[in-house]
């Protein structure tokens, strides 16, 4: 059994992408879908302790959860699945999720955490966007296709352990397939940059460029910003 969630939301075309491959590698009737209702982008490992989480059946092994990325990991779990799956997927979120810096930030990555807190085999997909070049899910969920064949030759992971994939954004003429390169976590932090909003000079917002982010050789930064897919193992 299969268990796929995200933080973009149930209705993300990146999931609706992984849930269509997923159906055909691994029987549709072993795939369970437990996502957040509504987008939950950038929220961590945040869990909900203190009020009642509301679910909506929305279909066959279709469930929404009205609250985080890792509630829903959590609940899939303790209550929503007839027994403990084999493998959690979370995405196919559409961002990054690169560094150490995203590791902590990313609801798509809390997710699969979540798995691995459980001994579960679990697995982060994301693909790197860049703004004003055509992106294609249907590529998207080859490449994903392409990782998990590549995941599924290496040695399993550890208790503790699961993975993170960073997929590039090609462009027109970019090489086809992209490598596939094993890389660790970028250290250097995301740019630091605020501006105050006119008018009220107690707001500030943020400015980063992520595209723009410093990469040292062998990151998934520099894998992925390179045109690669960047496969890394990673450890709670």
């Amino acid at each position: 059994m299969v268990l796929l969630t995200n933080d973009d939301g149930i209705d993300a075309p990146g999931l609706a992408a992984l849930a269509r491959l997923a159906e055909v590698r691994y029987g549709a009737e072993n795939v369970w879908i437990v996502a957040p209702a509504a987008e939950n982008s950038q929220v961590g490992h945040r869990v909900t302790t203190g009020e009642s989480l509301k679910i909506q059946r929305l279909g066959h092994q279709r469930i929404a959860v009205h609250g985080t990325p890792a509630d829903c990991t959590r609940l899939a779990l303790s209550q929503l699945l007839p027994q403990q799956p084999d493998l959690v997927i979370s995405g196919i979120n559409f961002g990054g999720n690169l560094g150490r810096h995203d590791f902590v930030i990313s609801g798509t990555v809390a997710a699969a955490r979540e798995a691995a807190f459980h001994g579960i085999e679990s697995i982060a997909f994301s693909n790197f966007h860049r703004s004003g070049v055509d992106f294609s899910w249907e590529k998207s969920a080859e490449m994903t296709v392409s990782a998990l064949d590549f995941i599924g030759g290496e040695k399993a992971t550890h208790p503790g352990e699961f993975w993170i994939v960073n997929m590039p954004h090609l462009k027109p003429g970019a090489p086809d397939p992209p490598k596939i390169k094993m890389a660790h976590q970028e250290d250097q932090p995301l740019e630091l940059a605020f501006k105050a909003i006119e008018g009220d000079p107690d707001s500030f917002l943020y400015t980063g460029r992520y595209h723009e982010r410093p990469a040292s050789g062998g990151s998934d930064v520099a894998v992925c910003f390179g045109g690669d897919i960047a496969v890394s193992r990673v450890w709670i």
